[in-house]
């Protein structure tokens, strides 16, 4: 007897339907399912946090960004923090204090904003998001960064700036705290210049 056709199975939801021809991703895009495939859970959770400090990563920040809007319905804050000084500190006491550093901002971002919404995303360059809070809070937030890191002579700029909702523009949110970030580091440097010459003089 002729031998019967070996059928596909049924294409999972988000292949098939809307979800195919909406052109909608299945939730957290293909990347998700790719590494899902790929890696076991916890090889898969590795890869979503900062090896050094302990924060998510970039890749984790990419994959949640524009997932913020959809969870905020009043405003959305973000927190663009920047070391300053690590690159001098490298050339002069070598990477393991500029290393110590970064686990220190790393360290008092999760504290005052949480592990969940922090993300190292370069260098030196750490972000937080924090959702439908007032400003009165969010500034406390960033001053309990500033005391915890000074503490530990460690000096960071920060830059502070909000979206409301339902009108969120991620990118447009984290280009304007990164320029208040640099508006910081100006004043720093600024300070510090005149604090050298005094101690000169």
């Amino acid at each position: 007897p002729a031998s019967r056709p070996v059928l596909p199975s049924p294409p999972p939801r988000w292949m098939s339907g809307p979800f195919l021809h909406g052109n909608i991703l299945p939730p957290g895009g293909f990347g998700h399912i790719i590494a899902g495939m790929c890696y076991p859970p916890e090889v898969t959770k590795s890869r979503a946090k900062d090896l050094l400090t302990g924060t998510k990563n970039r890749n984790s920040y990419e994959q949640a960004i524009f997932e913020y809007p959809m969870s905020c319905e009043r405003n959305l804050y973000c927190v663009f923090a920047d070391l300053n000084g690590i690159h001098e500190l490298n050339e002069t006491t070598g990477h393991e204090s500029g290393d110590k550093m970064l686990k220190c901002v790393g360290n008092a971002m999760v504290a005052a904003f949480g592990e969940k919404d922090t993300y190292r995303i370069g260098g030196d360059e750490f972000v937080s998001f924090a959702c439908d809070i007032d400003e009165k809070q969010v500034l406390a937030k960033v001053h309990a960064v500033r005391c915890m890191t000074e503490e530990r002579s460690c000096h960071v700029s920060l830059g502070v700036a909000e979206a409301k909702a339902p009108n969120i523009d991620m990118i447009d949110l984290v280009k304007h705290a990164e320029r208040q970030m640099y508006g910081d580091k100006r004043h720093y440097y600024e300070r510090e210049g005149k604090d050298r010459r005094g101690r000169l003089d």
